[in-house]
């Protein structure tokens, strides 16, 4: 194994972690349309609202390309960074990098879990007190408990599976499940 090697794996792991987040930003995209079709008429907030769209709209697409960047050229990219070849003696089996990768998404997708859960039950405890006090806040609800939802499904998957991130950061050469 060598620091590029390591390098590497830690690009992909990197782009997995910017997809996931990516995600989880989805549901907030919907809501900066909606107060963009229903802005204010006032100047200023209607430069607000523009602003928080712009922002929400962008920010997700640009860490999904970053992260798809990192996932799929990874291995070229510590290889500019790390030119030398030193090796780090271990005696790894022959498929260690997707091991290790594997492994690293169990632990993303438990990290991922422990984190959902507190914001699952959070966002069903807000969705309960607007729905009976603040009805016109009740979308915004929504949106943080499908932002909770999604957390926990992609947890889950990460740790029960992961196989399609494998394919994509190693190619058809990782179809074997680890």
């Amino acid at each position: 194994m060598t620091k590029r090697d390591i390098l590497s794996i830690s690009f992909k792991i990197l782009g997995v972690v910017c997809i996931m987040y990516t995600i989880v930003l989805i549901p907030s995209i919907g809501m900066a349309i909606g107060m963009l079709l229903g802005q204010q008429e006032s100047e200023y907030a209607r430069y607000a609202v523009k602003w928080h769209f712009f922002i929400t709209v962008l920010f997700p697409i640009f860490t999904s390309l970053f992260g798809l960047l990192l996932l799929k050229w990874g291995d070229a990219i510590a290889s500019r960074l790390i030119r030398e070849d030193t090796r780090i003696e271990i005696t790894p089996t022959d498929d260690w990098e997707r091991r290790v990768f594997c492994l690293s998404m169990k632990i993303i997708g438990l990290i991922w879990l422990i984190r959902a859960i507190p914001d699952l039950i959070k966002a069903i405890g807000e969705l309960t007190m607007r729905w009976n006090f603040y009805y016109y806040s009740v979308p915004q609800a929504f949106v943080v408990l499908l932002a909770a939802v999604l957390s926990l499904l992609i947890g889950l998957y990460l740790l029960l599976d992961g196989r399609y991130l494998l394919k994509l950061a190693f190619g058809r050469k990782s179809d074997r499940k680890e």
